[in-house]
């Protein structure tokens, strides 16, 4: 599990992530740049929960996200990013589908997007919105978002962040520290340990 939390203060985007994996009954924190749930790919951040291999899948595609300057767009994620998924998840055998064929195909990840100044959720359903001020995926995201709702104006991207974290942890064991908090402006990545 993992939960990936974003806010959008003063024309910069802030993300905020746990480093807990798991698999069976292994729980690990990795730190290691290429582990985190938070990756620089191309001109963007990318942050993903879910399914592995599928958010690795999108994470190694730099040259989709390579920007040369311009603004990251819905359009542009819609009409050049998710069909190139879809086809890659098809093509290696991931994507998610339901053999009843009562629900359509999905990803089995979600994704927060950002070229440092407009944020933006990828569904598992290949949906796009573009998000305001707050973005959340993943486990507890639900109480990220009350939160970041009830929120004052003039609270610091940072704290908000870390809290929003802090509470994941006290609410699912998949979740945990250390944190990482990502500020996109001075591209920097600033590591909490709880």
């Amino acid at each position: 599990m993992s939960l990936i939390v974003a806010m959008k203060k003063d024309g910069v985007v802030y993300m905020g992530a746990d480093t807990r994996t798991t698999r069976g009954e292994r729980i690990n924190s990795s730190l290691g740049e290429k582990n985190l749930k938070i990756q620089r790919v191309g001109s963007c951040y990318i942050g993903g929960a879910g399914t592995v291999a599928c958010i690795q899948l999108l994470t190694d595609q730099a040259e989709w996200f390579q920007l040369n300057g311009k603004a990251l767009t819905k359009k542009y994620l819609v009409q050049e990013v998710i069909p190139r998924f879809f086809l890659l998840l098809k093509k290696t055998g991931k994507m998610k589908t339901d053999e009843n064929k009562k629900n359509p195909p999905n990803s089995g990840c979600y994704f927060l997007v950002t070229d440092g100044n407009a944020l933006f959720m990828m569904d598992s359903d290949f949906s796009v919105t573009e998000l305001s001020v707050y973005g959340e995926v993943g486990c507890t995201e639900i109480l990220a978002r009350t939160l970041f709702l009830n929120a004052p104006e003039d609270a610091s991207p940072r704290e908000l962040i870390l809290e929003a974290l802090r509470m994941s942890v006290y609410r699912n064991d998949g979740v945990g520290a250390p944190f990482v908090i990502v500020n996109t402006k001075e591209n920097s990545y600033e590591f909490v340990e709880g």
